[in-house]
């Protein structure tokens, strides 16, 4: 095989890609301050540019495919980079969706005739960051001194995308997918499109077609008989690429890679779509404070606890409110609730209706949905779970609402403690280096409340929880995995691992026991000294529904 230049369209930095330039954010900053001025004193002399058409005041025509420069779109980084715009003191940039204006960055000062939004050292977009996707119109409008629109250029988002990132195929071949319609949807021709592996910034292949380069191409040009590389589609809108004869380290650049679609267009205006771990919508750094535009979804609770309720009936429902807490106001930005379901091996158990699968939910609007306990049966066991999912177009992600209820036989009594967290993660610790607190809240969701101030005589020894929760309604009381004595209680001495010997040296010597802890009778909770935190549930009442 040969080796080959690549062309035009490539994506590896060129000295006229966007790439190549990396201009601080102060530098930038500078640079327009500067050329502020020097439009200031050209207002003051009496100096304007010529209009687009050489005539004052004549409105100019918007060109497309684009006729100042190139303008290349990212709609998979919602950035953007148009070159040759030197002549005009100011641009500003749009992005227009069926006809309304979705984004923009204006009075942006082209850097040696080069123009991007929301790249490394480049200007942010104003008010909100666009969303952009395939059918988007990305508008460029060259101003004169006096901030009169010159000449207009625009290209649209193509509607590409990468759906199976690279991946191996077989020894040495890589292979890599995805979609591409023209914007009446109809499949997009297969010479218009150029798919490419790009390496990271000090990598570059090492053998055959593409040495010495960060970019794996595939074209139609190309063919697997002739250099090992093709491009192909198969008329309904999909095309696949494949690279063969890689050897070892190039198979591992090129797994590790970025996935790249491009779409030529008109050569002046042209789409590229990208996949990769450091590639994201939205600013791209937390400089850009203009939010990502589109629906955002958020819940009132992450959790329904349910009273105990008896089989075969039902509880009273529940409400979560769904609200769109996204940015923005076309259509783009609407939620759209899919799905509402009950998951989980007691699924049956919970009923779940639902007003947000019915109409998109604007943003700052609200939805309900509604959440029923309706056990069926007290088999095979009585404490029931549920997560409700809310699956939406808000990143495509589902929202989790997690459910609890207690099925009781016919007559029963009895006291339910559900902990929420139900578990606690400390993480890894060094010896002798303790972790931060965290707190637990507990509910008795059963119809019996389950302590009372009566304290048998000889419940010496507390057992631990699931033994402690099965004692309660006999009114012994309970404190998780240590030792208690009635005369500690009244000593205010509760929940330490200590020993009956070792309470009493305490209270001879307190400042040498780490375990005391102060109970207070007023509040009937224990205030620990210590580092346990399970003490306040010892000598408290939990009334039904209640939470510590």
């Amino acid at each position: 095989m040969i080796n080959r230049e690549t062309n035009g369209m490539s994506f590896d930095p060129s000295p006229k890609s966007p790439g190549s330039r990396r201009k601080s954010a102060a530098t930038y900053r500078r640079r327009r301050a500067a050329a502020m001025a020097i439009v200031a004193s050209m207002l003051g002399g009496g100096f304007y540019l010529p209009t687009f058409s050489g005539t004052a005041g004549a409105v100019p025509v918007i060109n497309e495919p684009p006729v100042t420069g190139t303008i290349v779109s990212f709609p998979a980084r919602d950035f953007i980079s148009a070159t040759d715009w030197s002549a005009y003191p100011f641009v500003n940039v749009d992005i227009i969706r069926n006809g309304e204006v979705v984004g923009f960055a204006h009075n942006v000062i082209p850097d040696a005739g080069l123009v991007e939004v929301n790249h490394p050292g480049a200007p942010c977009w104003d008010t909100v960051t666009p969303n952009i996707v395939g059918g988007d119109i990305v508008r460029l409008t060259g101003l004169d001194a006096a901030q009169v629109p010159v000449a207009i250029d625009q290209t649209t988002t193509e509607k590409i995308l990468v759906t199976s990132t690279v991946h191996e195929t077989g020894p040495g071949r890589v292979e890599m997918s995805g979609t591409a319609f023209n914007q009446n949807g109809t499949p997009m021709a297969a010479s218009l499109l150029e798919a490419g592996v790009l390496s990271g910034a000090a990598n570059r292949f090492t053998g055959g077609l593409f040495a010495g380069q960060r970019i794996l191409i595939a074209t139609t040009a190309d063919t697997l008989a002739t250099n090992g590389v093709e491009l192909t589609t198969d008329g309904a809108g999909n095309w696949n690429a494949v690279w063969t004869e890689l050897n070892a380290v190039d198979m591992e650049l090129a797994l590790a890679g970025e996935s790249h679609i491009a779409s030529l267009g008109g050569g002046t205006g042209s789409t590229i779509f990208e996949v990769g771990d450091a590639i994201a919508p939205g600013p791209w750094s937390a400089a850009c404070n203009a939010p990502l535009a589109g629906p955002a979804v958020s819940t009132n609770v992450s959790t329904l606890d349910f009273p105990a309720t008896t089989v075969n009936a039902t509880s009273a429902a529940s409400l979560v409110h769904v609200t769109n807490t996204g940015v923005g106001t076309d259509a783009s930005t609407q939620l759209v609730v899919s799905s509402v379901a009950a998951t989980g091996p007691d699924a049956d158990q919970f009923v779940v209706s639902n007003t947000c699968s019915a109409a998109p939910v604007v943003v700052g609007g609200t939805c309900d949905v509604s959440v029923a306990f309706a056990p069926t049966s007290s088999t095979p066991h009585q404490l029931k779970t549920a997560t409700i999912e809310i699956l939406s177009n808000a990143g495509n992600s589902t929202v989790s609402v997690h459910a609890t209820g207690y099925a009781l036989t016919a007559g029963q009594s009895v006291a339910v403690l559900v902990a929420k967290p139900a578990n606690l993660d400390f993480g890894t610790r060094a010896v002798n280096n303790t972790s931060p607190a965290q707190s637990v809240a507990i509910k008795n969701i059963g119809n019996l409340e389950p302590c009372r101030h009566h304290l048998r005589r000889h419940d010496h020894r507390c057992r631990r929880l699931q033994d402690c929760i099965a004692e309660l309604h006999h009114r012994r009381r309970c404190s998780v995995g240590h030792l208690c004595h009635r005369r500690d209680l009244r000593s205010g001495f509760t929940n330490c691992p200590c020993s009956r010997t070792e309470h009493r040296q305490q209270r001879r010597s307190p400042q040498r026991w780490p375990c005391r802890r102060r109970f207070d009778h007023r509040q009937h909770r224990a205030v620990p000294t210590c580092a346990n935190r399970v003490g306040h549930l010892y000598g408290s009442r939990l009334r039904v529904g209640h939470r510590v």
